[in-house]
């Protein structure tokens, strides 16, 4: 059932590992989507996997040597969504554990299982979760939690990192890693250098298109390290992550990110960022005047992406007079501070009963006559709001497992849910990875 065709491609990037052994494991969540039933689910968390290897930027430090230390890749299996890598999150310490006990809380777990669920239901490209499970022990961290693992699924954990590790190591395990991402990423060209090329540009569309998907929702990663950038454009990893509430620019949720790298406003910045760390990888396959003339077509990439996420969310087509209202509309967002969602759900609803700072430029945005059902489709009535993924958290540790069934309900079908409303009495929000 199982294949393992990234072992198989890059034994140089893997260690043979298996989940640990866990004292009083329950299956708390099956994801209905991939209909696996537990015996199944059990079975695949008996065989033998891989931890993987790889490099990266945390924080703009380079680590030379990360990897999964606390995750194993059991493999690829076939879903009703195609080819889908399975991985284990919280599955105990493996070669690259660096001390740490390769384990996870419950509350980490749920969050990123109801958070990727609710990404995928409004078309972003993330991993999903397949189960939670809980392991039978107490987890310390900021607090004793249950612990807890996540199977999750992805196109494929390949990312930037991967290929950081690779050219530490040399070219030719760079053109190693550069022929099976091809292969991943079905990008065909006839040499080396016109793989290295094509594949740069496919990530650098990708993570544009990925980004603006976020900001369009209002979604803050929180740890846009290298090692969490998926060559895939998937959303990995998420850990601190959060929603603004009040728009923010500068909004930060994570306990660690002290400097604001990771703001709310800055991810678009980080991600151009990280595609010139990608490129720095082909340097000795593409000249380096190549390489600086593809990075440098990002922001315009990511300009051109953020409209076409942005003009429908506010009813309108990609164009010159949508992208002067959104930039204009930017402005006043960043003045004012809005609850963003209620902004946009307002502006679909009722807009005469938005604020008076937005009247001017309402009068503008009717005069082109927006499209209420295109606002429908790019803006759902619930998103996972803070407080809200706290509150579901909290019930899960309460053993009140059908509130957390609701809001996954919720998640799953956002467009026909329940409005999510702001918090009443907002109060500074923290999120912590969880390692």
């Amino acid at each position: 059932m199982l294949s393992h065709s990234f072992a198989t491609a890059l034994p140089n990037f893997v260690s043979p590992w298996r989940v640990e052994a866990w004292p009083d494991a329950h299956i708390k969540l099956l994801n209905p989507d991939f209909q696996l039933d537990d015996a199944t689910l059990w079975q695949l968390l008996k065989q033998e996997g891989h931890a993987q290897a790889y490099a990266g930027h945390q924080f703009g430090q380079f680590v030379p040597m990360l990897g999964d230390g606390r995750a194993v890749l059991l493999g690829e299996i076939d879903t009703a969504f195609g080819n889908k890598e399975v991985h284990v999150k919280g599955s105990g310490p493996t070669p690259y554990s660096r001390r740490g006990d390769g384990k996870a809380q419950l509350g980490p777990v749920l969050r990123e299982y109801l958070i990727s669920e609710f990404m995928h239901a409004v078309g972003i490209p993330t991993t999903r979760g397949l189960a939670v499970i809980t392991t039978g022990e107490t987890i310390a961290r900021q607090t004793l939690q249950p612990g807890a693992a996540l199977v999750r699924v992805a196109d494929s954990h390949l990312r930037v990192g991967t290929f950081q590790l690779a050219a530490i190591r040399g070219r030719e395990q760079v053109l190693e890693v550069l022929r099976y991402s091809a292969q991943v990423l079905d990008v065909e060209a006839d040499t080396e250098e016109a793989t290295a090329e094509a594949l740069l540009l496919r990530v650098m569309q990708s993570q544009a298109t990925l980004v603006a998907k976020w900001m369009r929702i209002g979604f803050v990663h929180g740890v846009m390290n290298t090692d969490n950038c998926s060559l895939s454009g998937e959303t990995l990893d998420y850990g601190p992550c959060a929603f603004i509430d009040a728009f923010d620019g500068n909004a930060v949720f994570s306990s660690i990110d002290q400097q604001g790298r990771y703001s709310f406003g800055n991810q678009p910045h980080i991600a151009a960022w990280n595609m010139v760390r990608l490129a720095e990888c082909f340097v000795g396959i593409l000249d380096v005047d190549t390489l600086n003339a593809l990075v440098q077509e990002f922001p315009a990439l990511y300009r051109q992406a953020w409209v076409d996420e942005m003009a429908p969310t506010i009813g309108l087509s990609s164009s010159p007079e949508a992208l002067e209202l959104l930039d204009d509309l930017l402005v006043l967002l960043q003045n004012h501070n809005p609850d963003y969602h209620s902004l946009i759900l307002k502006l679909r609803n009722n807009p005469e009963g938005a604020h008076q700072w937005l009247q001017p430029w309402i009068q503008r945005w009717q005069a082109l006559e927006p499209d209420r059902e295109l606002m429908q489709a790019h803006m759902p009535n619930w998103i996972p709001r803070n407080h809200i993924v706290e509150q579901v958290i909290q019930a899960a540790l309460n053993q009140d497992w059908d509130v957390v069934r609701e809001h996954l309900m919720y998640a799953r079908d956002p467009f026909n849910a329940p409005v999510a409303k702001a918090p009443e009495n907002p109060t500074p929000y923290v999120t912590y990875c969880g390692t």
